[in-house]
C-alpha cells in the first residue's frame, strides 16, 4: 500500500470502529437534514421485539450544565447578601430599644406654611383654649412600663413607689413638645408672667429647651424637601414650606402613652431599691 493511501485507509478503519451513536452533527437539527441512512429504521414486523431500532442517546456537552450551576450560585449568593443586609439593618433599628417601637407606623402629612393664609391652629394668639390645645399634645406623657420592658432599656430608670413592678419613663417627643410650648409662652411675657426671661430659672429652662429641640431635630433629620416656586405676579421665586412629609403617626404614639400614663403623681423624693439586672449602655 502506498503511503498516499495510508490516511484514507486509516480514516476508513476509524469510521468502522466508531460507534454509530457518536455523531458529529449538532444536537438540535432539523430531521429533514438527515440522510435516510441516519434516520431511525422501522421494520415491517411490528410484533417483533426488535421492530423498533431505537437511536442511542448522544452524549451532551457539560458546558450548559456548568453555566446553570454558576448562574444559580451567583443568584443564591446575591440573595444571601440581600437577606443578611436586611437582617443587619433590622438589628440596627431595634438595637436601641423603646417600649413604644411597636406603636410606630407612618403617614403622609402636608405641613402648614406658617405664614398668612396657611396658619395652623397652634399659632393662634394666647388664650386658655390655645393653652389647652398645646397641653393636650403632651400632658399625659409620663408613662409606666413593666419590669420586663424596663430590663431592655439602654438606661436606668426608677421603679414607681406604690406601684412596684412598674417603672417610669417619658417618650422624648412629649418632652420636646413641652419645651416648645415653654418657648412659645416666653414670647408672651405679659400673658405668661411666670415665663419672663429676667428670671434666672426661666432663662435656664428656655436655654435647655432650645438646645434639646436642636438635638432632637438633628437626631431625626427630616430629609423632606423644601421647594422654590415661581410667583408670576411679583416675578420672583419663593420657598414653599407647605410640602408633604412622611411622618410617624403621632396619634398612635399618643394613644400608646395614654394607655400607659401613670396612675398617681410620681413622688421624686422616694427611691425603691430593685435588683433589676439589665445590660446598661449608659448610666
Amino acid at each position: 500500500m502506498h503511503d498516499s493511501e495510508t490516511p484514507n485507509a486509516s480514516m476508513g478503519l476509524l469510521s468502522a470502529l466508531r460507534p454509530k451513536w457518536l455523531s458529529t452533527r449538532p444536537y438540535y437539527s432539523n430531521l429533514d437534514d438527515w440522510d435516510a441512512k441516519e434516520r431511525p429504521v422501522l421494520r415491517d414486523d411490528t410484533n417483533s421485539e426488535d421492530s423498533l431500532i431505537e437511536e442511542q442517546p448522544r452524549p451532551r456537552s457539560s458546558r450548559p450544565l456548568w453555566y446553570i450551576i454558576i448562574a444559580q450560585t451567583c443568584a443564591l449568593t446575591a440573595l444571601f447578601i440581600i437577606l443578611a443586609s436586611n437582617l443587619y439593618v433590622q438589628r440596627e433599628e431595634k438595637w436601641l430599644y423603646s417600649p413604644a417601637q411597636d406603636a410606630i407606623s407612618y403617614k403622609y402629612y402636608r405641613f402648614f406654611n406658617g405664614f398668612e393664609g396657611d396658619i395652623s391652629p397652634f399659632q393662634a394668639p394666647p388664650s386658655a383654649e390655645l393653652d389647652a390645645r398645646w397641653a393636650g399634645l403632651y400632658d399625659f406623657g409620663i408613662s409606666r412600663i413593666p419590669r420586663s420592658q424596663a430590663a431592655r432599656l439602654p438606661n436606668r430608670t426608677e421603679e414607681i413607689p406604690g406601684d412596684e413592678g412598674n417603672f417610669i419613663i417619658e417618650l422624648d417627643v412629649f418632652h420636646e413638645i413641652h419645651c416648645l410650648n415653654q418657648i412659645r409662652k416666653a414670647l408672651y411675657p405679659d400673658h405668661y408672667p411666670d415665663m419672663r426671661m429676667d428670671d434666672t430659672s426661666t432663662a435656664e429652662h428656655i436655654n435647655h429647651c432650645i438646645d434639646s429641640i436642636r438635638q432632637s431635630l438633628m437626631c431625626s433629620s427630616d430629609v423632606s424637601t423644601i421647594v422654590w416656586q415661581w410667583d408670576a405676579a411679583v416675578r420672583r421665586a419663593f420657598p414653599k414650606g407647605s410640602v408633604v412629609h412622611r411622618c410617624r403617626d403621632f396619634e398612635r404614639i399618643k394613644e400608646w402613652a395614654l394607655e400607659r400614663r401613670t396612675k398617681e403623681k410620681y413622688d421624686t423624693t422616694r427611691h425603691v431599691e430593685n435588683d433589676l439586672d439589665i445590660p446598661i449602655i449608659y448610666d
